[in-house]
């Protein structure tokens, strides 16, 4: 008679761990057309500004490093966030966040309307060169503000995703507002630190 089959129980297949990362920028700043030459890099906030009719006037450039994040991750999510602190009038009027990816490499401590970084100019003013500065399409999921002292969330998974799958190409991320009116937010910036609402990204990946 055929001996019985052995009873074999098969080994499981481990899940995967589900990591949760809170990364704050390594460089921001603001980005001003009625002042090309100057730099922000210091300053405790970061802007921007619409001009009624008119292309926006400031923007935001910021940069996260993430490459602590193993370059085939998979991105599950990632949120940026914001902490509004000032308008410049007591009326809430809506500004649309517009967040694209940098192409161009920048410094935080000489970049200004003009310029990325001494001796080298962006492609176009205000980093809107496309797509030598930056992307022409949007990277993330628009975000309206309206209000002060308060967080403002952006899902950026897309661009995150760019700047895991491909680190040397992270430049950062421009942050243009839009919308009808004229209005500036200012938003707090990393040399904030102490206030406890510097800017944040999560980023959720399993390994």
């Amino acid at each position: 008679a055929p001996l019985p089959a052995p009873n074999v129980t098969p080994t499981p297949t481990p899940l995967p761990v589900v990591y949760t990362r809170i990364f704050t920028p390594t460089a921001d700043t603001t980005l001003d057309s009625s002042h090309w030459y100057d730099n922000y890099g210091i300053n405790w906030d970061v802007r921007v500004r619409t001009q009624r009719d008119q292309p926006p006037v400031k923007s935001i450039a910021m940069r996260f490093d993430l490459s602590i994040i193993p370059d085939y991750a998979e991105v599950i999510t990632a949120e940026l966030r914001l902490y509004s602190k000032m308008r410049t009038t007591e009326d809430p009027v809506n500004v649309c966040l517009d967040v694209y990816r940098l192409n161009q490499q920048w410094s935080e401590s000489q970049a200004t309307w003009d310029q990325a970084m001494n001796g080298a100019l962006w492609a176009a003013p205000g980093a809107n060169g496309i797509p030598g500065d930056r992307e022409g399409t949007l990277s993330a999921i628009r975000c309206w503000v309206q209000d002060v002292d308060r967080w403002y969330y952006v899902n950026v998974r897309s661009l995150a995703q760019h700047w895991v799958t491909y680190p040397g190409q992270n430049a950062g991320a421009l942050i243009k507002g839009s919308g009808g009116a004229s209005m500036e937010y200012y938003f707090i910036s990393r040399e904030a630190a102490t206030t406890g609402n510097v800017p944040e990204l999560t980023v959720t990946y399993p390994l």
